[in-house]
C-alpha cells in the first residue's frame, strides 16, 4: 500500500493532468457535484488546491433529494463547510416524492446539475467517480449482458444529453482507487457525511461493493490490472466509434420521410456486424440483441422494389430499393408509418412559379407555343402541358392507389394507362410512389408522371396559343433511389 504522502501527490498530479487533457483553461468555471460524502469531499479539496494554479473558478453544487429524513443534515453540513473554506455553494432541494428510486434520483440530480452548469456558464460538471466506481459499473453491466459500451463505462471526459441539451462531464479521479481516495481523506483530516443507504444491500451496486469486489480482491490480490483493462476498453470504444462514424458517413442516404433515417443496405450488409449494429444503436439505443439480429437479417431483402417491414420498439423498419430505413413510430406495429401521404399543391394561375414539394422542386412558366422547345425523351423531368380550362388549375401530387394516366395525342385520341403499371415498369415500389411528383388535371386524373412518361401532346387549337412548361428537380431521396436502380 502506498504511503499517504505518496497518495496525496499522486492524486493531485492525476487530477491536474486530467483537467489538462480536458483542455480546462484559465478563467473557466467548473461546477463540482458535492454530496458531502467522502469521495466528492476529496474531489472538492483537490480542486480547491489546484484552482489557483490553473486560475479556474469553482462552484460546489449540492442536490438534496429529500428521499430520507437526514438528507437536510447533509445539506447543512455542506453549507457549513462551504462557509469555512470560502467556496461558493449552490444548494438545490428537490420536492418530496420527485425521486422515488435510484434511477429517478440520478435523472433529477443531473437535471439540477445541468441547470446550475448553464446558469454559471460552466465549462463542465465535475464528478467524483473513481476507478472502483468504474469497476462496479462494469460488473453491473456485465451481469446484465451489456456489450462494449457497458464495459467501457464512466469515461473521463464525456457528454450527456440532459433535457435535450448537452452537458459535459469530467471525471478526473477515474485513475484512483477507493483505497487511494480514503488514504487522501485521512491524510488531510477531511470531514464528510455517510449516506446510510450505502450500507444497505438493497441495491445491486452495494452488494457488488460489499461482497463481489472484496471476493475478487481476495482472489486476485490487486484490482489495479482490472481497472487498467477498463481504461483500455475505453480506447477500444473510441476505435469502435471511429469505425461507426466512417460507416455511417458512407452508408447514410437522404430519406423520403423527413424524420426517417435511411442507409444504403449494401454498405451495411458488407460491414462488420458489430460496426453496423453500433450505427443502428445510435438511432435506437434501446434496441435489444434480438431486434438488432432481425434487422441484420432483413438487409439481403432490401434489393427489391417490394418493401419488407419490421415493427421494432418505437420504430417501423423498412427495407426496399437498396435501403434500410428506420421510421420513428408512435402506434403499435408502426401503423402510423405504413401508408404515408403528401399534401397536394396547386400550380397557381400565374405566368410562372416555384413549388418546393417533398424535397423536389417544380418550376413552371407560361410560354408562347412558338417559343416552346418540344418535349424530348432525353429530358424526362421536363414537359409541356396545355393550360387548364378557365377557372381550373393543375395539381402537383403523389400517386394514389387506383390512379390512371390520361394521355392525349395530337389527334385528340385519349389513352388511359394504369399508373401502377408505369411505376412497376420503372421498378418503383409502393413505398416510393406517394411522394413521386405527378401532375393531375382539373378532374384529378394524372396527365404526367415526372421522369417516367411523356405528357399529353398539346393539341394545336386557337385556344392553346400558350403552353405551360414544367421542370422538376427530383429530391435527393428520389435521386438516390434512381441511382441505385442504375447500378
Amino acid at each position: 500500500m502506498p504511503s499517504p504522502s505518496t497518495t496525496e501527490d499522486t492524486l493531485l498530479e492525476g487530477v491536474h493532468d486530467a483537467l489538462g487533457r480536458a483542455g480546462v483553461a484559465p478563467g473557466d468555471t467548473l461546477v463540482v457535484a458535492w454530496s458531502g460524502g467522502r469521495d466528492s469531499t476529496v474531489l472538492l479539496d483537490l480542486l480547491q488546491r489546484i484552482a489557483p494554479t490553473l486560475d479556474i473558478h469553482l462552484v460546489a453544487a449540492h442536490v438534496d433529494h429529500a428521499m430520507r429524513a437526514s438528507s437536510s443534515d447533509d445539506a447543512a453540513h455542506c453549507e457549513a463547510r462551504a462557509q469555512e473554506s470560502g467556496i461558493h455553494l449552490e444548494r438545490v432541494t428537490l420536492s418530496p416524492g420527485e425521486a422515488s428510486n435510484q434511477a429517478d434520483a440520478r435523472q433529477a440530480r443531473y437535471q439540477a446539475l445541468a441547470m446550475l452548469a448553464r446558469r454559471h456558464q460552466a465549462a463542465a460538471l465535475v464528478t467524483a467517480h473513481h476507478g472502483d466506481d468504474r469497476l462496479e459499473s462494469a460488473l453491473i453491466n456485465l451481469l446484465r449482458g451489456s456489450g462494449l459500451d457497458g464495459l467501457a463505462t464512466l469515461q473521463e471526459d464525456t457528454t450527456l444529453i440532459v433535457n435535450n441539451a448537452r452537458l459535459r462531464v469530467l471525471r478526473p479521479l477515474l485513475f484512483a482507487s477507493a483505497e487511494d481516495v480514503d488514504a487522501y481523506s485521512r491524510r488531510r483530516n477531511l470531514v464528510w457525511v455517510e449516506d446510510p443507504t450505502n450500507a444497505t444491500d438493497s441495491y445491486l451496486r452495494n452488494r457488488i461493493r460489499h461482497e463481489l469486489t472484496p471476493a475478487l480482491r481476495a482472489i486476485a490480490g490487486e484490482l489495479a490490472p482490472a481497472r487498467r483493462t477498463l481504461t483500455n476498453l475505453v480506447s477500444e470504444r473510441r476505435a469502435a466509434d471511429a469505425a461507426a462514424d466512417a460507416l455511417e458517413t458512407r452508408a447514410r442516404r437522404p430519406p423520403l420521410e423527413p424524420d426517417a433515417h435511411a442507409f444504403d443496405a449494401h454498405t451495411l450488409k458488407n460491414a462488420p456486424r458489430a460496426v453496423c449494429t453500433r450505427v443502428i444503436l445510435r438511432i435506437a439505443p434501446h434496441f435489444d440483441r434480438q431486434t438488432l439480429a432481425r434487422i441484420a437479417a432483413m438487409l439481403p431483402e432490401a434489393f427489391s422494389i417490394t418493401p419488407k417491414y419490421l415493427s421494432a420498439p418505437g420504430f417501423l423498419v423498412r427495407v426496399s430499393h437498396g435501403q434500410l430505413v428506420l421510421l420513428p413510430s408512435r402506434e403499435r406495429g408502426g401503423r402510423d408509418r405504413l401508408h404515408p401521404t403528401a399534401r397536394p399543391a396547386t400550380l397557381a394561375a400565374a405566368p410562372r412559379g416555384l413549388i418546393d414539394w417533398q424535397g423536389s422542386k417544380l418550376r413552371w412558366s407560361t410560354l408562347p407555343r412558338a417559343l416552346a422547345a418540344p418535349d424530348h425523351p432525353a429530358r424526362p423531368w421536363r414537359c409541356l402541358l396545355p393550360p387548364p380550362p378557365q377557372g381550373h388549375t393543375l395539381t402537383l401530387r403523389g400517386y394514389r392507389p387506383g390512379d390512371t394516366l390520361n394521355r392525349i395525342t395530337g389527334q385528340a385520341i385519349s389513352t388511359r394507362f394504369k399508373a401502377s403499371a408505369i411505376f412497376q415498369a420503372a421498378r418503383l415500389g409502393a413505398d416510393v410512389r406517394w411522394c413521386w411528383p405527378c401532375i393531375a388535371d382539373a378532374d384529378d386524373t394524372l396527365i404526367w408522371i415526372a421522369g417516367l412518361t411523356p405528357p399529353s401532346r398539346p393539341a394545336q387549337t386557337p385556344s392553346s396559343e400558350h403552353l405551360i412548361e414544367v421542370i422538376v428537380q427530383p429530391s435527393a431521396a428520389l435521386s438516390a433511389i434512381l441511382h441505385w436502380q442504375r447500378k
